[in-house]
Parts: structure tokens; C-alpha cells; sequence
């Protein structure tokens, strides 16, 4: 459980606030903060998937919820973007 949220807190939030400034921007600063943090995100994820694949951080494997973490960080941003710009709030 501790895994997870270390994993949710690192790799998930920026990944989720990352693929909701891309889906909906508000000026061309979003677009690039959007980038910083999708990149941070998965180079975050990649690290611990390909460098640490014993995953030992803390207990257990980490190395499989780190990604799982991004993907599921940029879906649900992704998600919440794109209801948000659909109802019109900009």
C-alpha cells in the first residue's frame, strides 16, 4: 500500500496534471508545462522500470506501478480535461 502511494504521488500526479493542461490549455504556457510534466512523468517511470527492476525502495516490487502509475495518471487527467473543455468552463 505504501508502494502505491509513493508510486500515485511521484509518477501519477504530475502524469494527471500533465495530460489535463494538455487536453485543455489555457494559454500556450500550459502547453509547455504540460510537456515538463508528461516528460517528468515517464522519464520518472522509466527509471524505476528499467534501472531499479528489483524495485527494493521500500518493500516490495515498485518497478511495475511506476508506469502503471503514469498511465493511469495520464488517463484519468486526460479524462478530466476533456469533460472540463466539453462543459465549456474555460
Amino acid at each position: 500500500m505504501l508502494n502505491m502511494t509513493f508510486a500515485s504521488v511521484l509518477v501519477g500526479l504530475p502524469a494527471g496534471a500533465g495530460a489535463f493542461l494538455l487536453v485543455n490549455p489555457k494559454s500556450n504556457r500550459d502547453a509547455g508545462a504540460s510537456m515538463f510534466l508528461l516528460l517528468y512523468a515517464a522519464a520518472l517511470a522509466a527509471v524505476f522500470a528499467l534501472f531499479n527492476p528489483g524495485g527494493k525502495i521500500l518493500v516490495g516490487a515498485i518497478w511495475l506501478k511506476m508506469p502503471g502509475a503514469f498511465v493511469l495518471g495520464c488517463l484519468v487527467g486526460g479524462l478530466l480535461g476533456w469533460r472540463h473543455r466539453r462543459k465549456g468552463k474555460y
